[in-house]
């Protein structure tokens, strides 16, 4: 049974124009960088912070496209209109869970394909 992949690098590897470090290092930033700003964005939640909420979401909204995980774009885009709205904090906070669930997933995708482009260790 085949899984639906999460993300597509076609765009990304697209950008790289066949080079493999490129996408090395921006698959490396995404698994880095990605699950650490989400959990920025949950204690922002929980201060009550969401000046600083937006803005972590805001930035990271090209993260998710580079590696083709578009349906975060609409997440992330209503996550920033309920903040500016001053929507129910739950129904932020649900939002948030959700981009964690699918972060989770995509970078263990990535960890996956991230392989593929990494060059082996040179043995002297």
């Amino acid at each position: 049974m085949e899984t639906t992949k999460i993300t597509d690098l076609t765009y990304l590897s697209q950008l790289a124009n066949g080079s493999d470090e490129f996408m090395e290092t921006m698959i490396s930033l995404f698994i880095s960088e990605t699950p650490s700003a989400i959990e920025h964005m949950e204690e922002s939640w929980e201060r009550g912070d969401w000046k600083a909420l937006k803005a972590i979401a805001h930035k990271m909204k090209p993260s998710f496209g580079f590696m083709g995980i578009g349906s975060m774009k609409a997440v992330i885009e209503a996550l920033e209109t309920d903040v500016d709205e001053k929507k129910d904090p739950l129904v932020i906070q649900e939002k948030i869970l959700h981009l964690k669930s699918v972060c989770r997933s995509a970078v263990a995708e990535l960890r996956r394909d991230l392989k593929s482009y990494s060059k082996p260790s040179s043995r002297l």
